[in-house]
């Protein structure tokens, strides 16, 4: 249960550091832009895929 609560934890830290790089990234891009097309979700939702992969991988290898 432990593992599963850290694992929650990492995934949320990873998840508003991830949307957080993006608004930084978007920002920079489109300073002047509104904020709803300065920050589209397709990018952040490609994130959070490949955040949850990269956690899968790291859970299997805990649990061996």
């Amino acid at each position: 249960m432990k593992i599963l609560t850290s694992v929650l934890q990492i995934h949320l830290r990873l998840k508003s550091w991830a949307i957080s790089l993006l608004d930084q990234l978007y920002n920079q891009q489109f300073p002047v832009m509104p904020e709803a097309i300065a920050k589209p979700h397709v990018p952040i939702l490609f994130f959070q895929i490949y955040a949850c992969q990269l956690l899968l991988k790291f859970v299997t290898l805990v649990k061996q």
